[in-house]
């Protein structure tokens, strides 16, 4: 069981103590909640890191927000070079308006998620095909 316990004093106008006020909360149900949300966050972050597939999370302005190490592995960058560039960046230039349009598509609301096979330059220039598979998250309302 986890309590929380808060008191305070009750002076009178002349600052003498008059009584204590002291509340004692059962945060039980709290604490468990707390430690699984911990549990939940620590299994995302493992499977995220430890990933075999390059996973990255974008901003609406397609800005990389975070990527994993298969990831930067595929492309060639840092995690702190690739936190400057957003898709359109690593794709080929014949696959930029498709992938916009299909960003645009996702962002809109008019496609739940996209798959596609599409051309990607590593970091040395080289091209190379990957499927992209992409939607949409709702984080913290938006």
């Amino acid at each position: 069981m986890s309590l929380l316990l808060s008191a305070n004093t009750v002076n009178d106008a002349d600052g003498n103590f008059v009584m204590s006020r002291t509340s004692l909360i059962d945060i039980t149900s709290r604490k468990l909640v707390e430690i699984e949300l911990r549990d939940s966050e620590s299994r995302f972050r493992q499977l995220f890191e430890k990933a075999p597939i390059g996973i990255a999370i974008a901003k609406r302005d397609q800005l990389l927000f975070s990527v994993n190490p298969a990831f930067c592995r595929l492309f060639g960058y840092s995690q702190d070079e690739l936190s400057h560039l957003t898709i359109a960046d690593l794709t080929h230039p014949d696959d930029v308006a498709l992938t916009r349009k299909m960003v645009d598509g996702v962002l809109g609301g008019t496609l739940p998620e996209y798959f596609m096979d599409k051309q990607y330059l590593r970091k040395n220039g080289e091209k190379f095909w990957g499927r992209a598979v992409a939607t949409e998250l709702s984080v913290g309302g938006g």
